[in-house]
Formats: structure tokens, sequence, C-alpha cells
């Protein structure tokens, strides 16, 4: 394993975040969103890179997140028609739409984790050697886009619109 000058970026940014959290310290919130950024963020891609370096090890990522996503639509979609795990959020004391997570999971990173299920499923569709791979394939994006709306997150919608356009 051998930094790249995005991994050198990356660390700078984390650093910054870090530097960032210091006229914040009486709260605790900013260690935590720092801890969290750190956690989420920069751990879970520098053990990517270490761990996925070959076309093997691509292909058992790639499952997983394949895996993973459709645990997660399919249990939104199941959780949808529990009314103790659908949330309704208030606004001036007015129920507004209810809004499905993953079981009790916020629905706005649930929605952020299908966005990246949804392109990985869907280029899977597109690269399967047979009919039957490609129709589960396609069946599987289906159920994470409609779980995506379910959880009533527009933010994931968008990121994925605006990176089709930019990939275009």
């Amino acid at each position: 394993f051998r930094l790249a000058p995005i991994d050198i970026f990356l660390l700078l940014f984390l650093t910054i975040v870090w530097v960032g959290i210091f006229p914040n310290l009486e709260t605790g919130e900013a260690v935590e969103k720092a801890a969290r950024i750190t956690g989420l963020v920069v751990a879970p891609y520098f053990v990517t890179r270490a761990v996925v370096n070959s076309r093997a090890s691509i292909r058992r990522f790639w499952a997983g997140i394949i895996v993973g996503g459709a645990i997660i639509s399919i249990g939104v979609v199941i959780t949808s028609f529990i009314p103790d795990y659908t949330l309704g959020f208030r606004v001036d004391g007015v129920s507004t739409a209810p809004r499905s997570g993953f079981f009790n999971a916020n629905p706005i990173p649930t929605a952020g984790v299908l966005t990246i299920f949804i392109p990985a499923i869907l280029g899977y569709v597109l690269i399967a050697n047979n009919d039957k791979a490609a129709a589960a394939g396609g069946a599987l994006g289906v159920v994470a886009i409609y779980a995506t709306y379910l959880t009533g997150s527009r933010g994931s919608f968008v990121i994925a619109l605006f990176i089709g356009i930019v990939m275009l």
C-alpha cells in the first residue's frame, strides 16, 4: 500500500477537520462530527484502498455492496408497511408525510446508502453475462429506487441526477 496523491489530500482534509474543532470544544458536538467523518468516511476509504487491490477483491467488494444494498432496500420496503418503523415528522404541529428508514435508522443516511447501491446494481446489470442475472439485478435496482423514494429524502436523487449529468 502506497499513498496516492488523493490520499494525501484526504489526510489534509481530515487534519483541517480536526484542527477546526478547537473553537467548539465546549459543546462536544464538533468532536463527535470530526469522529464521524473519520470513522464513516476516512477509515473505510483507507481500508478499502488497502484491501481492494486485485480483480478478485474488486469483485468481492462489489458483491458486498450489492448484497448489503439489497438487504437494506428490501428492509426499507418491508418496514414501510409496519407503522412502528415509519417516521412521521412534525412541522408546526402538523404531521408531514411518513418517511421510512431501515428499521429505526435515520431515513437520510439510509437514502445515502441506497444512492451508492443503485449505480452498483445497475452497473452489474450492464455487465451481466446472462439474462436471468440481468433481470434479477434490474428488479433489485427498481426496489432500491422505490426504497429511496420511501425514505422521503430528495438529496440522494439530486446527487444521483447531478452525477449522471456530469458523467454524460
